[in-house]
């Protein structure tokens, strides 16, 4: 994933506008203290971040991206974090770990690696709906029935399906023996 270099050159010249090469006016005007430039170069932001000079003219220029792994260095090395640099970055990591509640169907964080319910009233909701359905199941005869209808059918379609996968199986390595058949008989005629 490329990021956009433009927040982690902001980041790095800390309000300073950049230094025209072609006649700078900021430069002429003075510092801003004794010691910091009232403007910055390029190669001050690669010593900043301990990278070349063109690589930061090319983030600067728009031709190249910045690696989510260098992105996570030069924010380090500015003492920040990638995130205080890129916010769209936490939003991915967010989006990564969330899972959807299996009672509700809303996203969440999980805390722990077997969390399935956003929170104790889902899974409290879902566990009555399964009782429910295995009382409905076991008092209405004809509830019964129709998932037993139901579970048949699938089976039926499963076992369809199996065989003809079976079948399609079988001719589709009776066609590779006809034809290793038939290359070995050809190769014979030519041998002969």
């Amino acid at each position: 994933m490329s990021l956009d270099p433009k927040p982690l050159l902001d980041a790095a010249r800390w309000g300073r506008p950049w230094h025209d090469p072609d006649g700078c006016t900021l430069c002429e005007r003075g510092t801003l203290s004794d010691r910091v430039p009232a403007c910055v170069t390029p190669a001050e932001i690669a010593k900043v971040l301990s990278v070349d000079v063109s690589t930061v003219q090319k983030w600067r220029s728009g031709k190249l991206g910045v690696s989510q792994k260098m992105g996570e260095r030069c924010a380090a090395t500015l003492g920040l974090l990638d995130h205080e640099v890129w916010p769209e970055l936490l939003e991915l990591a967010i989006a990564d770990v969330s899972r959807v509640c299996e009672g509700c169907g809303s996203a969440f964080v999980p805390t722990r690696k077997d969390h399935r319910f956003c929170k104790p009233n889902c899974r409290q909701k879902t566990a009555a709906f399964k009782a429910a359905k295995r009382a409905r199941y076991a008092s209405d005869e004809e509830y019964r029935e129709s998932r037993k209808a139901k579970m048949r059918d699938r089976y039926e379609d499963d076992a369809r399906a199996k065989k003809l996968k079976r079948r399609l199986y079988y001719l589709a390595n009776r066609e590779r023996e006809i034809a290793a058949s038939r290359e070995l008989r050809r190769r014979k005629r030519a041998a002969a």
